[in-house]
């Protein structure tokens, strides 16, 4: 049973890097019974002229994953919403566990996506 009133099921993606640099899928999966929750100061706007004076503007939109204490998710990889927004995670994501009992409550996970 999952304790969020609408889970919802992502996508993880995990992927190496060749010899070459280039990015490639080695694992796909989905994860069921997570939610998302927006961080605060969740989307940043940021513009900038370039050296050729183009103007450039970049919105950054932040996301908190909780997700089952099973979800094997780990820092670089992609997450993909319901929606088919793609997520990059941020950092390790934590997985807290009770110290008496061992009980785990989840996994959280920092999630950015950065446009423009």
């Amino acid at each position: 049973m999952t304790p969020f009133l609408f889970p919802i099921r992502v996508t993880v993606r995990r992927y190496t890097t060749d010899e070459f640099g280039d990015r490639r899928v080695t694992a796909e999966f989905t994860v069921p019974g997570c939610s998302t929750v927006m961080r605060s100061g969740s989307s940043l706007t940021r513009s900038s002229w370039t050296s050729s004076d183009e103007f450039r503007q970049q919105v950054f939109t932040r996301l908190r994953l909780l997700a089952p204490s099973t979800a094997d998710v780990r820092a670089d990889d992609e997450v993909v919403l319901p929606g088919g927004e793609v997520f990059r995670v941020d950092g390790t994501p934590s997985a807290p566990t009770h110290p008496w009992t061992g009980w785990r409550p989840g996994v959280v996970a920092q999630l950015l996506r950065v446009t423009g």
